[in-house]
């Protein structure tokens, strides 16, 4: 009875830690991820004032748009704000998203 207990204790809480971490993701701020993309690419402030309002339209834009069309005029908007070598460095972290997603994915179908 003791095990049983505490497994039911185990499994509640692995599923509460796991939704607790998925939901931290999709509720970041913009101005946490302008943060984290000017430490990543070097962003001048008025790159970083740009880019605030470019996540500030995509926003917007979620809500009616699909999913798709709404990535690909916030790339359009934010390569027209960036340097070349920005760029590349924006790419080269989309790529490896996109590649770790996948990989989760494999794992998941497993």
């Amino acid at each position: 009875m003791k095990k049983l207990v505490l497994m039911i204790a185990l499994v509640v809480g692995v599923t509460t830690f796991a939704q607790d971490r998925r939901m931290d993701k999709k509720q970041m701020s913009v101005d946490t991820k302008v943060e984290k993309m000017t430490a990543e690419l070097n962003l001048t402030a008025d790159q970083q004032a740009k880019v605030k309002e470019i996540y500030a339209k995509k926003a917007e834009t979620t809500k009616t748009q699909t999913h798709k069309a709404g990535d690909d005029t916030f790339d359009k908007e934010l390569k027209a704000i960036l340097t070349p070598e920005q760029i590349r460095k924006w790419d080269a972290k989309k790529a490896e998203k996109k590649l770790k997603k996948e990989q989760d994915g494999l794992r998941k179908e497993r």
